[in-house]
């Protein structure tokens, strides 16, 4: 009978400085993969965020205008950039939004990125609200529908929905007007607003900029408190109408408070001109005869309301008018006028620049 002699155990208790070693090398390698991963992430960080990029401008313009609504949130935003190819992440620029705590206040509006522009410098632009601004000029005289015109060329505003603006009587209200219309008080200067603003704000801007005139130009009437400022304006927008130099603004706004002193018609071509809509052309004898409260050689007073939008002088020339004894003034074919007290003088001053066509010196 054969003997078997049991095996003997096998002993695998590693000793205590085998197992130091063990967690040594096991540290070892999570710190590398930690700083492995860190210097991944501060490469992508580097890449994405800081770098600015060299775009193929054979394949892509070197600029991109983006509009980001009103209303957009940061996922739409992100959206619009990545779809123009202006960042590679939509995730990541939206991670470094929220860490940036600028994720809610982001400024719509129209904007130019160039494309080598990195992440950062773009999120730093909306942040900033570094909108493109549209400049536009209102000239002196301009009445509300070319104002409209205007702005709907420049593709900053519906030309309906202004004239809708300027005649609703609320919004009319609101702008602190007592007129039925915003004709006179939209005014004439140049501007710089971004593309995108509702219409109501364009409007605003230009009734806001009048008030901000009128408080200046009012400032020095002794009874300022007592004015009627629509009346004001009226006769200030016939001005700007019949005066082509200022200092004539001035002279003609004495025959204006002249006239209505004596209770006499007006007779100023440009206020029937207003609803017919012909400037630069002649009136006819039917013209003369039309029953419009605008026609003021059959209605006497001042017309309904404003004829167009008048500038600073002319403003300033229906609040200050010299006084004088003048109740005529007729063309002189050379921009500026001939000015008479007597209708007999006004009828040779008519003759000799009217009928004859003579030319003022």
């Amino acid at each position: 009978m054969t003997v078997h002699q049991e095996d003997q155990p096998i002993n695998n208790n590693s000793s205590p400085k085998d197992k130091k070693r063990g967690r040594k090398k096991i540290v070892s390698i999570l710190f590398f993969g930690f700083f492995l991963l860190l210097w991944a992430i501060l490469y992508l960080i580097n890449r994405e965020i800081l770098w600015r990029r060299i775009p193929d401008q054979a394949a892509n313009p070197q600029s991109v205008v983006v509009q980001i609504k009103h209303g957009s949130s940061l996922s739409d935003i992100a959206v619009a950039l990545s779809g123009q190819q202006l960042i590679r992440s939509q995730t990541l620029f939206t991670t470094l939004a929220k860490l940036r705590g600028t994720s809610r206040h982001l400024k719509a509006g129209e904007y130019e990125f160039q494309r080598s522009m990195s992440l950062l410098d773009i999120l730093l632009w909306l942040e900033e609200g570094r909108v493109i601004l549209h400049k536009f000029t209102i000239p002196e005289g301009a009445t509300v529908e070319q104002v409209a015109k205007l702005l709907s060329k420049k593709r900053l505003a519906d030309s309906e929905e202004v004239l809708a603006l300027a005649r609703n009587k609320e919004f009319i209200q609101e702008m602190g007007v007592k007129s039925t219309t915003l004709e006179g008080y939209l005014f004439p200067e140049t501007y710089k607003i971004v593309r995108g603003l509702p219409a109501r704000q364009v409007v605003r801007i230009m009734v806001d900029r009048f008030w901000e005139v009128w408080k200046a130009e009012s400032a020095n009437q002794a009874d300022s408190q007592k004015i009627d400022i629509d009346e004001i304006i009226k006769i200030a927008s016939v001005i700007e109408k019949e005066a082509i130099y200022d200092e004539e603004e001035f002279l003609i706004s004495s025959i204006i408070y002249n006239r209505l002193r004596r209770n006499m018609p007006l007779q100023c071509d440009v206020t029937i001109r207003y609803p017919l809509d012909n400037y630069g052309m002649n009136l006819t004898y039917a013209d003369l005869r039309l029953d419009s409260p605008y026609n003021s050689y059959i209605y006497r007073g001042l017309p309904p309301t404003p004829i167009c939008n008048p500038g600073r002088n002319a403003i300033r020339a229906a609040l200050n008018p010299p006084k004088t004894d003048y109740l005529y003034f007729v063309s002189m074919n050379n921009g500026h006028h001939k000015f008479s007290t007597n209708l007999k003088d006004h009828n040779k001053a008519v003759y000799k620049y009217q009928i004859l066509n003579h030319r003022g010196k």
